[in-house]
C-alpha cells in the first residue's frame, strides 16, 4: 500500500486505526467515509446535551423512567395508582395522620414514595424515621451531614441486611390487608436490660472523665422509654456500675420498627451531657445473654476497643 492515514479516537474510545490504501481516490473516499461517521454521531451527542441542559435530566436517568415516574399533582389522592410511580412528600406533608395513615400504607404496598427534611430545618437537623418505615416508605432521606440519634437510627436499620444499603420490609408491611392503627394481633416484646460495665471510653476535652450511660426505646412514638445509669467519678478505662445493678424493662410494641439506642455521655461544667460514644441496634436483631456493645462516634464510625459490657434478656409474646 503506498498511502496510509491514521484515526485517532478519544482516550476513552479504544487504540489508533491504520488506515492504507492504493490509490489518493481510495484513501479521499475513506476519508469522506469517516467523516460522515464521525460528524453524524457528533450531531447526536449535541442534541442529547442540549436537551439535557433543556430539561434538567440526564439521558441514562431519563431512560429510568419507565420504572419510576414521578407524581407531582394529586398527591395525597390515592384513587388510581400503578407500580411505576413515585411520590415525594415534606416530612410534615406526610398523610400519617389517622384519616390517611390507612389508604397511604395501602399505596406502599405496590407504589413508591421518598420522604426529605421539610426546608424549615435550617440546622440540618433530622425528624424520626421510625412513623414513616411503619407506613412503608421506601425512601426516607435523611440529613447525613449531622450525626444526631435519628441518622443513628437509620444507620442501625441498614445494618440488618450487611450494610449492603437495601433492607427488605417485613412481611406485614409488605400485605394491604395490615391494619397499620390497630395493636390487635402484633407482637409485644419485652426487654430486660442491665449496664454491667464499659471499657476504653474516648477522651474529651478533659483528660480524665466521668462517664454515664442512658440506654433508651426508640418507637414511633413521641413517648420517652430511657433509662440512666449512675455518674462514675473520673474512670473512662475501666468503670463498673455496681451500686445500680437493677434490671430495666423495656416494653415493645412493634418489634420491627423498635430500636434500643444506648449513648455514652459525660457531664460537663454546665452539668449539660456531652455525647462520647453511642451504639443503635435493631429490636430485632437483639439476642439474649451478656453482650459486648461495640460503640460507635456520632457518625456510626467504630471506636477503637470502646465497648459496653451488657445483660440482655429478650421475651416474646401476643397482645
Amino acid at each position: 500500500m503506498h498511502f496510509v492515514f491514521t484515526l485517532n479516537p478519544s482516550l476513552d474510545a479504544g487504540l489508533p486505526i491504520d488506515f492504507a490504501t492504493k490509490t489518493v481516490e481510495e484513501q479521499f473516499e475513506w476519508y469522506q467515509m469517516l467523516w460522515k461517521i464521525m460528524q453524524k454521531n457528533l450531531c447526536q451527542q449535541f442534541k442529547i446535551t442540549i436537551s439535557e441542559k433543556k430539561d434538567l435530566v440526564a439521558a441514562e436517568m431519563s431512560d429510568l423512567a419507565v420504572y419510576c415516574q414521578p407524581k407531582i399533582k394529586d398527591l395525597e389522592c390515592f384513587d388510581k395508582y400503578d407500580f411505576k410511580e413515585i411520590r415525594s412528600f415534606a416530612e410534615n406533608k406526610a398523610p400519617i395522620g389517622k384519616n390517611c395513615a390507612s389508604e397511604f400504607f395501602k399505596y406502599n404496598c405496590k407504589a413508591l414514595s421518598r420522604i426529605y427534611p421539610k426546608g424549615e430545618r435550617l440546622d440540618s437537623s433530622n425528624f424520626n424515621p421510625c412513623p414513616l418505615w411503619k407506613c412503608g416508605c421506601q425512601m426516607v432521606a435523611l440529613n447525613f451531614q449531622s450525626p444526631d440519634k435519628y441518622l443513628q437510627i437509620s444507620n442501625a436499620l441498614f445494618s440488618l441486611n450487611g450494610k449492603c444499603g437495601y433492607v427488605l420490609k417485613p412481611e406485614k408491611l409488605r400485605n394491604n390487608q395490615y391494619k397499620i392503627l390497630s395493636k390487635n394481633g402484633t407482637d409485644k416484646w419485652v426487654i430486660h436490660l442491665k449496664v454491667i460495665a464499659a471499657r476504653h471510653l474516648p477522651k474529651s476535652r478533659k483528660a480524665i472523665i466521668s462517664p454515664f450511660v442512658v440506654v433508651e426505646l426508640c418507637e414511633d412514638n413521641s413517648k420517652e422509654n430511657k433509662y440512666k445509669t449512675l455518674l462514675i467519678k473520673e474512670n473512662g478505662l475501666n468503670p463498673v456500675w455496681k451500686t445500680r445493678p437493677e434490671i430495666v424493662e423495656f416494653t415493645v410494641c412493634d418489634p420491627h420498627c423498635a430500636f434500643l439506642h444506648f449513648e455514652v455521655n459525660e457531664e460537663d461544667v454546665l452539668s449539660e451531657p456531652a455525647l462520647l460514644a453511642q451504639a443503635t441496634f435493631p429490636v430485632v436483631g437483639l439476642k439474649t445473654g451478656y453482650r459486648s456493645v461495640p460503640l460507635k462516634n456520632g457518625f456510626s464510625e467504630d471506636i477503637e476497643l470502646a465497648s459496653l459490657l451488657v445483660f440482655v434478656e429478650v421475651k416474646h409474646s401476643r397482645i
